[in-house]
């Protein structure tokens, strides 16, 4: 379910798959190259991008080429507004991540996290 505009973009063949009863509030924005999965029960606040690659920096500055990591997301997991998660990270089951939080590592399941990047808080 989605509460406004909802940006999906598959490209290189990427996979995105996304469980049951999953919300999107307004300008979520979610890109994959390689592997995206979203499990059941997820909620995300306005603004959130989630992201499964970047792109490659060479000698003479950024290229065309992507590298990419899967992002996994299990289920219930919260996240506040203006959150992005970044290639590769894995989010347990019932972790929140808290508003403008960047999540550049794993963050295990019921774990509370904020900042950027995110750390754990409790």
């Amino acid at each position: 379910m989605s509460r406004g505009p909802l940006y999906l973009k598959s490209v290189n063949d990427g996979k995105l798959s996304i469980g049951d009863n999953v919300f999107f509030n307004h300008n979520c924005s979610i890109t994959c190259a390689e592997k995206v999965t979203i499990g059941n029960h997820c909620m995300f606040a306005n603004n959130i991008v989630i992201i499964d690659h970047d792109h490659v920096i060479g000698g003479n500055g950024v290229t065309g080429e992507l590298t990419a990591r899967p992002v996994i997301i299990e289920d219930h997991v919260w996240c506040g507004a203006n959150v992005t998660i970044t290639k590769g990270v894995h989010i347990g089951s019932g972790a929140v991540i808290g508003a403008n939080a960047v999540v550049v590592n794993d963050i295990e399941a019921h774990a509370i996290v904020a900042g950027v990047p995110a750390k754990r808080i409790k």
